[in-house]
């Protein structure tokens, strides 16, 4: 019973792995999912970093307008 048992686990294996090598990701979905975790997170501290970068730009923009109306 243990050995059909075992047979029945390895070929359910060995079938996710033929199905995962067909989709071309030897990965387990896990992984993928961590993967894409980190992806978002990362997409959304560079949203961040851009704002900031464009407000930087407003400030000089808008200091800059200033020095010259004093001129």
């Amino acid at each position: 019973k243990a050995s059909r048992k075992h047979s029945r686990n390895a070929q359910r294996t060995a079938l996710s792995y033929t199905v995962r090598k067909r989709n071309g990701s030897k990965r387990s979905t896990k992984d993928i999912q961590i993967k894409s975790q980190l992806k978002k997170r990362k997409h959304e501290s560079n949203g961040k970093k851009r704002e900031e970068a464009e407000s930087e730009i407003k400030q000089s923009k808008e200091s800059q307008k200033a020095t010259q109306s004093n001129v």
